[in-house]
Parts: structure tokens; C-alpha cells; sequence
């Protein structure tokens, strides 16, 4: 008898299933959107999503429409606005709010307002003089020493809009007031008048981080930020 000379095909291996190799790829993806999401932001991801993060809710004020974390609450009736420069800044959200020396202050604040920018001031002018104004107009009585970064600038919607950082420290005012604390302001620009001058929102996000008594605590900057960082203008 003649053996068969023809070569014996090697076995095949078993291909992976569809659901193992979809598996093995889940990671990957759930990384890919989570640095999608972090890229595009509070506005971005709105608009995947139709609402604010987790944990945090939709809040308004004049010009802006922002989130602010779930333990933010609008202030008090009556509550005198934060003013700078003679401005009254609508409130969109504070923090912690606490009684000391007959005067009651908020460990956070998110508020902003609608101004006139003269033709002959910048945003970045602008954003820098409500950044010291604020933190001046914030700890009034605790000595404050604002010092002011470097603006930058920020991209809402289709216009470009400018953003500053101040710290701010104090004499703590006998233990009443933080010692150290951070200022985040936003000027945007929204309509030009003939005359040059510049109809701006103004947004500022501030709050304590260090100083002032034990409760409620202060936030921390990285909380500021977050906020700052869910700005959109607001369609009013």
C-alpha cells in the first residue's frame, strides 16, 4: 500500500471570541473618553450628557451659566451682593457660610455681573483690576495683600474672553477670616458700542483655603477651579 505523501495541514487555534477581544478593549476605550471628557470641559460635556457633572448642579448669574457643587446654596434674602468697584455682583452660589464679629461671610463664592470696559481698557486690564478689587472687597477688614497673575486667555462659545488668578492673604483678623485665599476672575466680552467701549461679563469664583475658624472649612483651589472651568455664557 502507498502512504499518503500529502503534509498534514497544523491544527488552527481557536480564535479569541468577539466578547473576550470587546473586553480586553474596554479599557482602553473608557480611557479614551475619560480624557475626551476632561478635554472638552463643563460645556463639552453638557452637551454629551444634557446636565452638569455628578455632583454638582446648573446655577445662573448675570451673563453666565455655570455648576456649582451640590453644597453650594444661593445666598440669603436680603444678603447684601458682593460689590466691586461700586458694581453689584449677582450670586450664583457660595459656601459656608459662618457668623464672627457681628459679620457673616462665605468660605466660597460664585457671582458675577455685566459691565462697561471703556475703549481705552483691555480685557486683560480689566480682568486684572476686578481681580485685585475683589479680593480687596472680599476681606476688607482682615488687611488683604492681593497679588495678581498673569492673564491668559479663555475661549467661550466664539469669542475669547480673559482669565486671571489672585491670592490673597490676610491678618486673619483675629482668627475671624482666612489668612490665605484665591481669586478667579473671567471678563468676557458680549457687545461693542460705537463709541469702543465694551459690554463684558465679569465672573468671579473665590474662596478661602487657609485661616478663619475650624467650621465649616475652607475649600481648595483645585474646587475654585473646577467651578471656573464650567463657565458658559448664558443665552439672556
Amino acid at each position: 500500500m502507498r502512504s499518503d505523501s500529502r503534509a498534514t495541514a497544523p491544527p488552527r487555534r481557536p480564535e479569541a471570541s468577539t466578547a473576550t477581544g470587546r473586553l480586553r478593549r474596554l479599557p482602553v476605550v473608557l480611557l479614551v473618553v475619560a480624557v475626551l471628557v476632561a478635554g472638552l470641559g463643563y460645556v463639552g460635556y453638557r452637551q454629551l450628557t444634557g446636565g452638569p457633572p455628578e455632583g454638582f448642579r446648573t446655577a445662573a448669574s448675570p451673563g453666565y451659566e455655570l455648576a456649582v457643587p451640590d453644597s453650594w446654596t444661593p445666598p440669603a434674602p436680603g444678603a447684601p451682593p458682593l460689590t466691586v468697584f461700586g458694581v453689584p455682583f449677582g450670586t450664583a452660589g457660595q459656601f459656608g457660610e459662618y457668623s464672627c464679629k457681628d459679620g457673616r461671610f462665605p468660605r466660597a463664592v460664585a457671582a458675577s455681573a455685566l459691565i462697561a470696559v471703556p475703549a481705552n481698557v483691555g480685557l486683560d486690564q480689566a480682568a486684572t483690576a476686578f481681580a485685585r478689587g475683589s479680593g480687596e472687597a472680599l476681606y476688607p477688614d482682615a488687611g488683604p495683600q492681593v497679588a495678581v497673575g498673569t492673564p491668559s486667555e479663555r475661549e467661550l462659545s466664539t469669542v475669547t474672553g480673559s482669565r486671571v488668578e489672585a491670592t490673597v492673604r490676610t491678618d486673619g483678623s483675629g482668627g475671624c477670616r482666612a489668612t490665605d485665599a484665591t481669586v478667579q476672575v473671567l471678563v468676557v466680552p458680549r457687545t461693542t458700542a460705537p463709541d469702543g467701549s465694551i459690554g463684558a461679563a465679569v465672573l468671579i469664583v473665590s474662596g478661602d483655603l487657609r485661616g478663619g475658624p475650624p467650621q465649616p472649612a475652607p475649600v481648595t483651589r483645585d474646587e475654585l477651579v473646577r467651578v471656573m472651568d464650567t463657565a458658559a455664557l448664558s443665552t439672556g
